[in-house]
């Protein structure tokens, strides 16, 4: 909870922080060269990697379908130089296989909820058109996988989220961070409303071994190569607006 409120102290700080000239306007004012606003949208995530087998019993992942919700923040230097700052809350993951003597082989999903705060990312603007990248940090808030248990029957296993009750009988379990990058392209209208299309692409190893298990194994094999990738589509509206 500590590290979730330093994120949103994070963020407002640099909306309230941005350098104050003219520019117009139209209802609120957070600082006369910054606009927020919110977006909501659906995301497409996946898991990939070289080590996939050491979460997926075929070692292949698919895309699911998530959606994300959250705050942004413009900060306007210049007519076609900008600075985009966004904070939110994301439901990704990833169609995996799973298999064990009961039940066989068998697909089911890995679903992963997370605060993902795009610090800073350098924007072209012109005539409503934002393209813009810049870095990704994220941080784990929970995830299960469904599992089948001695029945037969679909239960979320909250075990993959990871504890301090991991040890060898649970050899494996959630990174709790992640970073990257993102690039995007975004359109906002006159009027406040904006649209836009978002890749990402982490480079954490989104998958750790628990506790004791690697002690005096190389680093390299204590490694499990699988990150975190996604494309967000979003609908948002700002709350004031400058130049186009």
């Amino acid at each position: 909870m500590n590290r979730i409120l330093f994120i949103l102290v994070f963020v407002l700080g640099l909306a309230f922080g941005a350098d104050g000239q003219d520019h117009d306007t139209t209802t609120l004012t957070v600082g006369a060269r910054t606009s927020l606003g919110f977006k909501v949208g659906y995301t497409q995530a996946q898991l990939r990697g070289a080590d996939l087998d050491s979460l997926s019993a075929d070692g292949t992942s698919s895309a699911i379908q998530g959606f994300h919700v959250g705050v942004s923040v413009n900060s306007m230097l210049g007519k076609y130089f900008w600075l985009k700052h966004e904070l939110l809350f994301i439901q990704k993951g990833s169609n995996i296989t799973l298999s064990d003597p009961v039940n066989g082989t068998y697909k089911t999903t890995l679903k992963t909820w997370s605060l993902d705060l795009f610090p800073i990312s350098p924007a072209f603007h012109y005539r409503g058109f934002q393209l813009y990248a810049g870095p990704y940090l994220s941080v784990l808030v929970d995830a299960n996988i469904r599992r089948k248990n001695s029945s037969g029957q679909f239960e979320n296993d909250h075990s993959i989220f990871g504890s301090g009750r991991n040890f060898q009988n649970q050899s494996k379990y959630l990174q709790k961070f992640d970073y990257g990058f993102n690039i995007g392209l975004e359109y906002e209208f006159g009027f406040g409303l904006n649209v836009g299309v978002k890749y990402t692409r982490g480079y954490a190893e989104l998958l750790d071994w628990a506790n004791s298990i690697t002690v005096g194994k190389p680093t390299d094999a204590t490694k499990i190569r699988i990150y975190s990738e996604f494309v967000n589509v979003s609908v948002g509206y700002s709350f004031m607006k400058g130049k186009k």
